[in-house]
């Protein structure tokens, strides 16, 4: 039964780091795209701290007698009725974990909309700023003395 908490226990923290996870997909939905990359990061920070949860459970797990069973209630690969009374928790916690998975994705599909649009809107403004470069040869324009008595000469290179 120690193992028993000690999973559920972990399944929290996990929840908990999904929660957080989700809160920051979120936020990037809100944010301006030049804030991604602190997000980004956190996002990859929580990441790994689930990871390491996921390998600790895993660990958990291995010592345990029933351990189909506790894996089947873990990943809700059986119908609630089929886990054992004590296990149920473990379902139904993540279960809601589940949810919030299900939430991340959805929130991480209108990401790719959001990030798309941002890429097509950069890649039109530097389509512009070409147009603009080529319309505009004294954009390298520079002015430097000539060899004829110390008069400023105007040089311009086109692109």
């Amino acid at each position: 039964m120690e193992n028993i908490n000690l999973v559920i226990e972990n399944i929290i923290k996990k929840s908990n780091l999904f929660e957080k996870y989700e809160k920051l997909t979120e936020q990037m939905l809100d944010e301006d795209f030049s804030k991604y990359d602190k997000l980004l990061k956190n996002r990859e920070k929580i990441k790994n701290e689930i990871s390491e949860i996921d390998k600790t459970i895993s660990g958990i797990i291995e010592n345990i007698d029933n351990k189909e069973n506790i894996i089947n209630a873990i990943k809700n690969s059986c119908n609630r009725s089929d886990v054992q009374e004590h296990l149920l928790e473990i379902f139904d916690m993540s279960q809601n974990t589940f949810s919030i998975i299900s939430r991340i994705v959805e929130m991480e599909n209108q990401l790719f909309d959001v990030m798309e649009k941002e890429k097509n809107k950069i890649e039109n403004d530097l389509k512009n700023l070409n147009k603009e470069n080529k319309a505009n040869p004294y954009i390298n324009a520079s002015i430097s003395p000539s060899d004829n008595n110390g008069i400023l000469s105007f040089k311009y290179n086109k692109i």
